[in-house]
């Protein structure tokens, strides 16, 4: 019993991080749209990806419910910020070296227009700049907003899916009272990414198609944010 409970606990985190990784790494759909000279098609590909991506949410979140109907203690659940900490983190960094990203991100871009959207488009490639990229230094100031705005947000949106878990099996007599405070949680990092982080990303796209940096602080910026958390969660782990 107790190992399915572990199985259970940890399929869930993971099912979870990799929920959010291809979330995050989904930006890079908004580039390669402007490599094909088509920069509103990367962005309804990239919220495409995102929202295909959640699906592992709705299998992920009823296993977690079990587990608190089942009065898991709160140790157990703690580990669950640590486990999706260290899935996203090592799936991002492993997508941030992957030295086949780029043809990888296009491929997955054409398979949405393609297959999915079932779009008769032709990708002929936009030329890319060839010249040494010059970022100034509001841009490279806007970058770093854009990683510490991000840090912020995935902060509170992914803590606010995690912690009413914890906090139902703290008050497990209120188990359903604290998953309505879901949205309460997830309010603050999604009106910053909303009001902020999104329109700001899309007017940092370069249209010369050099956009690395950016790409590499958003992946960054979340890791930070996701990070902090897990290491809050193994402070009270080892606290309790």
């Amino acid at each position: 019993m107790i190992d399915q409970i572990y199985l259970l606990l940890y399929i869930s985190a993971i099912l979870l991080a990799i929920s959010f990784s291809i979330e995050t790494c989904a930006f890079e759909m908004r580039d390669i749209g402007i490599s094909f000279d088509n920069p509103g098609l990367g962005y309804s590909l990239h919220v495409q990806l995102a929202t295909l991506a959640r699906t592992l949410n709705f299998i992920a979140l009823p296993f977690l419910g079990l587990l608190l109907d089942s009065g898991v203690q709160v140790k157990l659940f703690l580990q669950l910020p640590i486990i999706f900490g260290f899935t996203f983190i090592i799936s991002s960094v492993a997508y941030l070296r992957l030295h086949s990203r780029r043809n990888l991100a296009e491929y997955v871009f054409k398979i949405l227009a393609k297959h999915i959207s079932r779009l008769e488009i032709n990708f002929d490639r936009k030329n890319k700049s060839s010249e040494k990229v010059m970022i100034i230094a509001s841009d490279l100031n806007n970058i770093r907003k854009i990683r510490n705005i991000g840090a912020i947000a995935a902060f509170f949106t992914v803590g606010g899916t995690l912690t009413p878990f914890i906090l139902g099996s703290i008050l497990n007599d209120y188990r359903a009272s604290m998953l309505q405070l879901s949205p309460l949680f997830t309010a603050l990092g999604t009106i910053l990414s909303v009001s902020y982080f999104d329109p700001r990303i899309s007017f940092l796209m370069r249209e010369d198609g050099n956009n690395e940096l950016l790409i590499q602080n958003i992946i960054i910026g979340r890791s930070i944010g996701v990070g902090f958390l897990m290491l809050l969660a193994i402070v009270l782990y080892v606290w309790i």
